[in-house]
């Protein structure tokens, strides 16, 4: 007859199930432990990936291309003004308009200035990310905070050395476009010029650089 003699391999089992649960917990604690050291790590690493780094970047896009503009814009100012002083129709309403158009011009190569230079900047966003991603990857796959930590530093110094992309610009300004290539006819149509009497004509615009269009970008 039996008295129970089953009950301690029973008591052993549950006891192996147990041991074995809390081995996983602790397993688990452990990698958690790891992901997060590793998690603190890579953020430190990021942590002069600020605001001021990002505008240092854009910074340096738009102090190249700015004296450029500024110098292309300067010569089309005066080409212009040579332009109408040779038609004899430096001061009527076709060289006001065609000073008018030269700034749009103007105003419009500032505005692609500027997107050139937040698109450079939404570029390096995004090799930042990239280069997070990467080091959080590594993290997770290996659960080694110091080769995860390592990696991210690694890409952080290579993104501090980066340089936006940037090459001379071309010539961005025809000053034929504004009108000038016409400003005979228009003075002449106005009774001006060739066997048109004399006239003095509006006052003769500012065409010599100081004009409406800002810099202040």
């Amino acid at each position: 007859m039996g008295f129970g003699g089953g009950g301690g391999g029973q008591d052993m089992g549950s006891m192996f199930q147990i041991m074995q649960a809390q081995q996983a917990r602790d397993e688990e604690n452990q990698r958690q432990q790891r992901i997060k050291y590793g998690r603190e790590g890579i953020d430190r690493a990021f942590n002069g990936i600020d605001q001021t780094f990002y505008d240092r970047y854009k910074q340096g896009v738009t102090d190249y291309y700015r004296p450029q503009l500024k110098r292309q814009y300067a010569d089309a100012n005066k080409e212009l003004t040579y332009r109408l002083a040779d038609a004899g129709t430096l001061r009527s309403s076709a060289a006001n308009e065609s000073t008018a158009d030269l700034v749009r011009q103007n105003d419009m190569n500032i505005a692609a200035m500027n997107a050139k230079a937040d698109s450079a900047t939404a570029d390096l966003r995004n090799r930042v990310a990239g280069q997070k991603d990467t080091a959080i990857n590594q993290l997770y796959s290996t659960e080694d905070p110091n080769m995860a930590t390592t990696t991210a530093l690694n890409g952080i110094q290579n993104l501090q050395l980066s340089k936006p992309d940037l090459s001379p610009l071309g010539n961005l300004f025809n000053v034929a476009t504004v009108g000038a290539a016409n400003a005979m006819k228009a003075w002449q149509n106005q009774g001006g010029g060739f066997g048109g009497g004399t006239s003095t004509g509006p006052a003769a615009p500012n065409i010599n650089g100081n004009n409406s269009s800002s810099w202040n970008t």
